[in-house]
């Protein structure tokens, strides 16, 4: 079993300081997740598996609206 992961960390980095990333890649959080997905073999599934999941939670911020 893996250690658990601290909900505020990606990695090495601190959630907080991928927010302003997030919130820019908000409108490709699909596309972008299937592009990083053919990184696989190079960067392992598991650590890409984490990332795509916090593209995926990313809050939207309150004051924007979903361009779908």
């Amino acid at each position: 079993m893996g250690r658990p992961e601290d909900p505020q960390r990606v990695g090495s980095v601190p959630l907080a300081d991928l927010e302003w990333i997030l919130e820019a890649f908000a409108p490709l959080r699909f596309p972008l997740a299937q592009g990083l997905w053919l990184l696989r073999p190079w960067i392992g599934a598991e650590p890409l598996a984490r990332w795509i999941a916090v593209l995926e939670s990313a809050p939207r911020r309150p004051g924007r609206e979903d361009p779908r």
